[in-house]
């Protein structure tokens, strides 16, 4: 507000809080839980939904959750992949701010991908795919259907917590993920009681 008036030049003075640095509430990071995963809740909906599908998305839905959960890729990153980022048993993935990186396909994951057309340049063929709100409707039924709060970034916080239950570090994990600060990857580190308080049991 400081800021405002003076570009409004209705006050005269410096900003007087302008050393004053805002308080960051440290974000809660919670994937899907084992449940919901195993037992299928969102993972059989979405099988269902691309079973029946009205849309192209659909179709593909059940396919883009699970290369997700298996390799932490963000949606905009799978809506994008190519045939060409393609290296074998690895995808190489342009990210944020355009920063590559590399991450290794497990077999469900090289699976996903080899079931798909190779028609177009896209390894999903969707020809909407930059449309804002394409999911929406689409998680909007799975919602329903399941009773979770999901969103697709969930998948991605799942594949993250995983790796850490089962005891991968930090940095390897901020390198699949492509995170440019291991902070970012040990906001995830207290989503794991159980596993911290093992820890300190040996």
């Amino acid at each position: 507000m400081f800021y405002r008036a003076i570009d409004w030049e209705i006050y005269k003075k410096a900003n007087p809080l302008k050393k004053i640095r805002f308080y960051k509430e440290e974000r809660a990071i919670q994937g899907l839980s084992g449940k919901d995963i195993s037992r299928g809740r969102v993972l059989n909906a979405a099988k269902n939904i691309s079973t029946s599908p009205n849309s192209p998305l659909q179709k593909n839905f059940y396919d883009l959750c699970i290369l997700a959960l298996n390799t932490g890729m963000r949606k905009s990153e799978i809506l994008d992949l190519k045939w060409k980022d393609i290296k074998g048993d690895e995808v190489e993935i342009i990210g944020k701010a355009l920063k590559r990186r590399t991450v290794p396909l497990n077999s469900t994951a090289r699976g996903i991908i080899e079931t798909q057309s190779k028609k177009d340049e896209y390894v999903f063929d969707l020809s909407n795919r930059h449309q804002p709100d394409l999911f929406r409707r689409t998680i909007g039924q799975i919602r329903k259907r399941t009773g979770v709060d999901f969103h697709f970034h969930l998948l991605r916080h799942s594949f993250t917590t995983r790796l850490i239950e089962k005891g991968i570090d930090f940095i390897t994990v901020g390198e699949l993920l492509g995170h440019n600060k291991i902070s970012t990857s040990l906001i995830y580190s207290h989503t794991d009681k159980e596993r911290k308080k093992r820890a300190v049991d040996l």
